[in-house]
């Protein structure tokens, strides 16, 4: 932000989505009180409105001896809508009338007109073509300003998880986005208009173009690319779900410099399920199992759903569902991990009373984890205890989670000779209770993800 942006920002007024402000349209009553009951309806507040605005009107009930209280609606919800508190907000021009009514005696009700004139206050919108894109390619956006009323305008153009950059700079009223890689960025513009600071976002799903890529179809070329006989530095795609048919996976007992993916796999919102995670047996524990071994800088796992249990044979010091050991730099982006933690690894203590602990994204070391869902369940008391939604244990690498949404309270790993815990927890969302989050509380991009009220939620497949 410039200098000037900073002074000016200590005195502007911040406007993003519906203002809030007080309508200077006339006062007016209605009234009315029935014969059979008694029961006396008033309403009173502002009979004109702008778009974007929001009121509350006063709502009178007398003589309501059982205290059943009243209802509120409105004549056209595309006009405005009303809670029943009586706070109205103006979504567009029209005239639209509020009633309340008694819920004793429905002869009982009073009736509100309230005009929506357009706003004279100022607004800004993000216009794009598409809000969608291929990796490689550019998008050119620009600002829509109304009601500036000739004010002086400044811009600034961000990114939300800082996944790209803008070509040509940030402060113009246009600019072009060109990713750094497949992601889902959200693109923010501030644009400072006179006294008032406005802000509007946009959502962009960046999506690889997997021409010349590798399709895996089956249950043994995927198994050819985790355990080393596939090369490990191309990259491939789900072309369906692949069912595992209920197999031990033994990618932690494999050679590392054979196992370490240096490619991408995009699962195109495609499943690989039925799996159990099988780790090396050191006559106490099964250490290091995993589906993928190790992923190295660059490496990246996306759009991909994850079905897998892990039992005895599975637990031990650093084993996971999906990655045994990341670094730095690799990258695990719109993924959907379902854990069925089917053991309590305290169970397993050593003599000292230490117990090894699994995770469900990454066992060991360091990773990029973006737009994830990590769905726990366990079939044993103190199962789900005793694994973590993202790392096992974390070396003191970079380890960045955004967006990351777990039904899991354990999170951040356990410190160690080789590192800490994760102790900055932006951008997680832990205990989240899937079926009373609404959809609006996920900041995920649509593109990709099916949201739905109360429901966790699911990827969608890729065309």
């Amino acid at each position: 932000m410039k200098k000037s942006l900073i002074l000016l920002a200590g005195a502007v007024f911040m406007l993003t989505g519906a203002l809030s402000l007080t309508s200077c349209g006339g006062e007016k009553d209605s009234t009315q009180t029935s014969s059979k009951s008694g029961i006396k309806v008033t309403i009173s507040g502002a009979s004109t409105m702008e778009v974007g605005e929001q009121l509350t009107l006063i709502i009178n009930l007398e003589n309501d001896s059982n205290r059943m209280g009243y209802s509120v609606t409105s004549s056209d919800e595309t006009v405005a809508t009303v809670t029943n508190g009586g706070i109205v907000t103006a979504l567009k021009e029209g005239s639209v009338t509020i009633t309340v009514t008694s819920r004793e005696d429905e002869t009982a009700k009073a009736t509100h007109s309230i005009t929506v004139n357009a706003s004279t206050q100022p607004t800004l919108k993000i216009n794009a073509s598409a809000d969608t894109m291929k990796l490689g390619s550019t998008l050119t956006l620009s600002a829509e300003v109304t009601n500036a009323n000739n004010a002086n305008i400044l811009y600034e153009w961000s990114l939300k998880n800082g996944r790209g950059s803008f070509m040509g700079g940030t402060e113009g009223s246009s600019a072009t986005y060109r990713p750094l890689t497949e992601c889902s960025e959200t693109i923010v513009l501030n644009a400072y208009v006179g006294q008032y600071r406005l802000k509007a976002e946009f959502k962009i799903f960046v999506d690889a173009d997997i021409t010349g890529w590798t399709a895996i179809s089956t249950k043994d070329e995927l198994l050819d690319l985790v355990y080393g006989v596939s090369s490990q530095t191309a990259n491939y795609y789900l072309a369906n779900d692949i069912d595992m048919e209920g197999m031990y996976v033994e990618s932690g007992s494999k050679n590392e410099d054979a196992t370490t993916f240096k490619g991408k796999l995009d699962g195109r919102g495609h499943a690989i399920k039925n799996y159990k995670i099988q780790g090396v047996s050191d006559g106490n524990a099964y250490n290091n199992g995993s589906l993928f071994h190790k992923l190295a800088k660059g490496a990246a796992l996306r759009n991909l759903v994850i079905e897998a249990e892990m039992d005895q044979m599975g637990s031990g010091w650093g084993s996971s569902a999906l990655v045994g050991t990341g670094v730095a730099g690799c990258i695990i982006d719109n993924c959907l991990i379902n854990v069925n933690h089917s053991y309590n690894n305290g169970e397993n203590s050593d003599s000292n009373g230490w117990f090894a602990f699994n995770a469900a994204v990454i066992g060991t070391g360091a990773a990029e984890i973006y737009d994830t869902v990590v769905n726990i369940l366990d079939t044993v008391e103190g199962g789900k205890d005793t694994i973590y939604a993202d790392y096992g244990y974390p070396n003191r690498d970079t380890k960045i989670a955004k967006n990351f949404y777990t039904n899991a309270t354990q999170i951040g790993g356990q410190g160690w000779e080789w590192g800490d815990a994760v102790t900055d927890f932006n951008g997680y969302n832990p205990g989240v209770a899937f079926d009373l989050k609404t959809k609006d509380f996920y900041d995920l991009n649509e593109h990709a993800w099916n949201l739905v009220d109360n429901q966790m939620p699911t990827l969608k497949v890729l065309d």
